[in-house]
This record gives C-alpha cells, sequence and structure tokens, in this order.
C-alpha cells in the first residue's frame, strides 16, 4: 500500500467517524413536534402526534399564554395569583421541561398588565404583549428588548379590554395583534421598527391571527356572532385584511406549525374543549387531546 492510498483510507475513516459522531448528537429522526398550552390555569405541553403530556407548572399561580423561545430551549408565560380578583399578571419564563421557573425583569411599560398573548419575534431579541395604560380604557400593544431588558409602546389604542392574540411577520419587521373592542374584535398590524400603525384592518370579529411562515397569508379564526353552535371559523387571509377561503368550522386559535404544513386549534365538542391538528388546506383533522378548559395553543 503506498502513502498516498493510507492517507486516503485514513481521511475516508475520519469523515465516517465525523458523521457517526453527528448522527448521535442529532435529534432522532421524525420526532415529534410538541404544543403547549393551558389547561385549568396551568401550563402543559404535548406532543403533536398526542404523546407525552406533560405538565409544567402547578400551585398557587393561574398560568397563561405560554410562548416558545426560537431556540425551543424555553417558555414565556404569563402568571398571576389565583386569589387575586385584580389583574396582576407577570411576565415569567422557565425551561422547556418547565425547570428553572424565573419571574423575567425589565423596564418600560408591562408586557402582561394587558395581553392574554405573549410572541417572541422570529430572531428571539423581541417578546410582544399588552399594557393597560393610566387613562381609562387606554391600553397598547408592547413589545420587551429581551438583550437591554426595556420595553416600549408600539401602539396605542382605546378600548374596554387588551390583546387578545399576536403574531410577528416572518422577518420581524412587523406584528399583527387582534384586540377586543366592547364585544367585538379588531385586527392592526405594526411597523415595529417606527412604532407605526400600517393598517386598521377590515378584519372585524377576527379573534386570533397566526402569520404563515412563508409569509404569505395570515390563519385567522372569525366569530359569527348570528351563527349558533359553532360560531368560530378559521379562514385563510392576506396580510391586507382580504379574506381567501374558509379552512373550517368550530375552531378556534388556529396557530401554524413552525414549517406551516399543518395547524392546530382548539374545538368545542358538548361544552368540552379538543386540541386538534389539521393539515395547511384543513383536511386531514386529527385530535391531538380533549380536555377541559384547553386555551393558548403554541406550537415549536
Amino acid at each position: 500500500m503506498t502513502s498516498a492510498h493510507r492517507v486516503t483510507i485514513f481521511g475516508i475513516v475520519c469523515l465516517l467517524w465525523a458523521a457517526s459522531a453527528v448522527a448521535a448528537s442529532a435529534p432522532p429522526a421524525g420526532a415529534a413536534p410538541r404544543l403547549a398550552f393551558a389547561k385549568n390555569g396551568d401550563i402543559w405541553t404535548i406532543a403533536a402526534d398526542g404523546d407525552g403530556l406533560k405538565r409544567l407548572t402547578s400551585g398557587s399561580s393561574y398560568e397563561s399564554a405560554p410562548a416558545w423561545s426560537p431556540g425551543r430551549g424555553s417558555l414565556a408565560y404569563l402568571s398571576r395569583p389565583r386569589a387575586s380578583s385584580s389583574r396582576r399578571e407577570r411576565l415569567w419564563v422557565m425551561r422547556s421541561d418547565g425547570a428553572n421557573r424565573r419571574r423575567l425583569a425589565y423596564v418600560g411599560p408591562s408586557l402582561a398588565g394587558g395581553s392574554s398573548a405573549l410572541a417572541y419575534s422570529p430572531h428571539g431579541g423581541l417578546l410582544a404583549g399588552g399594557a393597560k395604560l393610566a387613562a381609562q380604557n387606554s391600553w397598547a400593544v408592547t413589545v420587551l428588548d429581551l438583550k437591554a431588558r426595556t420595553s416600549r409602546i408600539v401602539y396605542r389604542y382605546d378600548s374596554a379590554d387588551g390583546v387578545q392574540s399576536l403574531t410577528w411577520s416572518p422577518d420581524g419587521a412587523q406584528l399583527v395583534a387582534t384586540i377586543e373592542y366592547g364585544g367585538t374584535y379588531g385586527t392592526v398590524r405594526v411597523d415595529v421598527a417606527h412604532d407605526r400603525l400600517i393598517k386598521m384592518h377590515g378584519m372585524s370579529n377576527v379573534e386570533s391571527a397566526s402569520w404563515r411562515p412563508d409569509g404569505k397569508y395570515l390563519l385567522c379564526s372569525k366569530w359569527f356572532p348570528t351563527v349558533s353552535g359553532g360560531p368560530y371559523r378559521t379562514l385563510l387571509m392576506r396580510p391586507d385584511g382580504t379574506r381567501v377561503k374558509t379552512l373550517g368550522e368550530n375552531q378556534r386559535f388556529p396557530v401554524y406549525s413552525p414549517h406551516g404544513s399543518q395547524y392546530a386549534f382548539i374545538e368545542y365538542v358538548g361544552g368540552d374543549t379538543v386540541l386538534k391538528r389539521a393539515a395547511a388546506d384543513g383536511s386531514g383533522i386529527t385530535t391531538i387531546l380533549a380536555a377541559k378548559d384547553i386555551w393558548s395553543p403554541a406550537w415549536r
């Protein structure tokens, strides 16, 4: 065997060893993605195929609005004492397994005092929420710079209630917020860098929105107050507020999977809630979990 042959064989062995090391450190092929959600005042997670249900919080506090960090190693959520009759939510974070729970300190307007939702920007540097301002019926969409630990107002509005849902554009430049206006819902799209309203959509009665990862569409839950039984429908809409088509009936809080190939939603059956998922076109509906009081699904 020549010296050149020995070098070649050695190189092949090194490449095979490196490949096996990478394979050993990679996540298992086909590992199921997970959803976080609030149930009975605690944060839970479950695999999208219905396996591995895990309760992450318990105790004297009421937790809601889970949001995955883009690195998927942590969850932000809202927490308040169960015994409190006032709205005293605080912003907390924990690891995705429920460990290392801690209150997130920052300077500036609240992210928790005027919102039922939280949302990380796609690159993870910003976290959106909402604040109740001092003036009567005055509220705001707020954004926290996680590195500087300072928050700011990106949009003010007058209403009787706070932010219902938040979703970022895939490039992190815009934020769509759904807001309750005295028994109905409205939707705004904000230029976050310049704290500027781009559009007050004509999307009346849209209670939640989820931006598709390719940026082309919003997945929205629309309330039809004149419809009895299941008055909520999932609609596909363009970011300018125009309607494309209806995807499903009796569906609330639809949220896209990270790649946009599926969406999860909440269905009401006989007064109970069912967490389900469907293909992006609304077909192939599958039950993930049936339980009471499921809210705020978030898909990592």
